[in-house]
């Protein structure tokens, strides 16, 4: 399933920028295989204040260690792993302008949508 966010904001990305914040958010994991970003007019606006929210590289590590070894992963240390990995990518994310700020709202959509898979 496809990442929605705003229209107006993705719309503001030029087609290249926006093949970068796809190929930047798959190369750090946060979209899975196959996904997508796309523009959605009934998706709101991000406030300025929206939070990315951050976990510790332990708390990620924890996680990654436990998943390899089938150990269940609380849900809790699930959504810090969703965090660590949208960290990530906001601080690797090098766009400007528009493109910066489709990048961190599409990272945002991504994480939520990976913390409610938890």
């Amino acid at each position: 399933m496809d990442i929605r966010i705003n229209q107006a904001v993705w719309d503001a990305v030029s087609s290249a920028e926006q093949q970068q914040i796809i190929t930047h958010l798959q190369q750090h994991e946060v979209l899975k295989p196959g996904q997508g970003v796309i523009g959605d007019a009934n998706v709101k606006a991000p406030a300025h204040d929206t939070p990315l929210y951050g976990a510790t590289i332990g708390e990620a590590f924890t996680h990654s260690a436990m998943a390899a070894f089938g150990l269940p992963v609380p849900p809790w240390l699930c959504r810090a792993a969703c965090d660590a990995a949208a960290a990530a990518a906001a601080a690797a994310c090098t766009a400007t302008g528009p493109a910066l700020a489709a990048c961190l709202v599409a990272i945002a959509a991504a994480n939520q949508a990976c913390r409610d898979g938890c």
